[in-house]
């Protein structure tokens, strides 16, 4: 897996991917869609590893989620964190911030 841009992923045919979202304040956790182009197994739920199967070769895999604040909170240190780790190469650690609610897709394109 390789990181090819803001929440755009390349992988190969196949490969397992492990998405993590874990949330420094526990309360307004993340809601994650359903898995367009591939199956969650197992999904994700809040708080918890979610991982997949990429789809062939030009196949797309994508999700999005929904990140929730304490409404009418200051954001003082509630933040999310991102990790995605495929089979191959280091695993993409990213950050969202409050507040406010926010969403963000993420694509897996599968080589050729």
């Amino acid at each position: 897996m390789k990181r090819v841009g803001p929440g755009q992923f390349q992988v190969s045919p196949g490969e397992r991917v492990r998405v993590g979202i874990e949330k420094s304040v526990g309360q307004w956790l993340a809601s994650i869609s359903d898995l367009d182009g591939a199956t969650w197994s197992p999904e994700p739920a809040d708080g918890a590893e979610g991982e997949f199967a990429s789809p062939g070769a030009g196949g797309t895999a994508s999700f999005t989620a929904l990140y929730n604040f304490t409404p009418g909170g200051d954001g003082t240190g509630d933040f999310y964190t991102i990790t995605i780790q495929g089979q191959s190469g280091g695993p993409s650690t990213s950050f969202v911030d409050a507040p406010a609610l926010q969403d963000r897709t993420y694509t897996f394109e599968v080589e050729s």
